[in-house]
This record gives C-alpha cells, structure tokens and sequence, in this order.
C-alpha cells in the first residue's frame, strides 16, 4: 500500500482524533480498514490513490486520497468504519477532544477548556500540537506538529496572553 510520502501535497486529507489513542496493533487494523475501503473507493472511482495511518501515539488517524473531493457517501461509509472499529478498540473515533498535544512525549487530547486550563501551568509551554485542521497533505506536511506557543491554537485560545504568562510564573 502507498504511504502518505508516497502522495502529493494536493491530495485530499481527513484528520480525526482518537480518544484513547491506538495500540499500534490497533492502529494497524484501523489502517487496514481504510484501505479495504479506499480500494472499494478506487473500483467506484470516487478517487485515483490513497494511504493512511496513525501518529501521535495512536491520537491521530490520518487518511489521504488522490482525486474529487469525496461525496457525502463517501464520508457516511468512512463514520461507518470509524464507529465499528471505535466500538471494537473502546474508543472514540467521531467525537474525541478536537486538539492534540503532547507533554513529555506524552500525546493525548484535549478540548478548548481544558487546554486553556493547562495553559496557566509551565509544562504546557513546551507542548508540542498537530494541525488538525489540515485538508490537504500539503498543508499538514507544511504544520503538522509544531510548538503549542505561537502555533495557530496559541493565537485562537491567546495561550501567550500576559495574562497566562504570569500564570505558569506562579
């Protein structure tokens, strides 16, 4: 099967979180999945190549395709297979925490509220986050992981507010 390496920056992607994250025998599985659907996806022509995989210790999944966007059928048949597999692995692959951020080499996710709780400590400062907003995987090839400080979460959530700052002084 391709890898993402393997596709070009103007392909498609889907980002979705997981809650908890994948084993990597899971991750596997799930990965495996989307390619047996990607391939029924190629015999309709509803795209021309794809890969997957999982990141941020089993926190991401990531699915890149090469062709039209896809149809609202498509996307169906894709919650379908996320909903089987989070049921089988005991996790949450349609409504996990939309942010992901890692401390210590630690990933997990996060919602807004708590991220913005976490940010009047130190250690959150040195977090790392993905770009989970990235459509294209040229777009997460250019953001994927970066520094939570001055990353477009900081600026959405002003994590780097005086405010905050003198906070995690404290």
């Amino acid at each position: 099967m391709p890898t993402l390496a393997d596709l070009p920056d103007s392909a498609s992607m889907l980002v979705r979180t997981c809650q908890p994250g994948l084993t990597p025998d899971q991750g596997r599985l799930l990965v495996h999945g989307l390619d047996l659907l990607f391939a029924q996806f190629i015999k309709e022509k509803r795209c021309l190549s794809h890969a997957a995989e999982t990141t941020a210790d089993g926190h991401l999944v990531l699915a890149a395709w090469v062709g039209a966007p896809l149809s609202g059928c498509s996307h169906d048949r894709l919650a379908g297979l996320f909903t089987v597999w989070g049921d089988r692995f005991g996790c949450d692959l349609l409504t996990a925490p939309p942010l992901v951020i890692a401390q210590a080499g630690q990933a997990r996710t996060v919602d807004r509220r708590a991220l913005r709780e976490l940010a009047s400590t130190a250690d959150v400062r040195a977090a790392t986050t993905w770009d989970t907003r990235a459509q294209t995987l040229g777009a997460w090839r250019a953001g994927c992981a970066q520094p939570l400080m001055g990353s477009w979460i900081d600026r959405a959530l002003g994590l780097s507010s005086q405010e905050n700052l003198d906070a995690a002084r404290r």
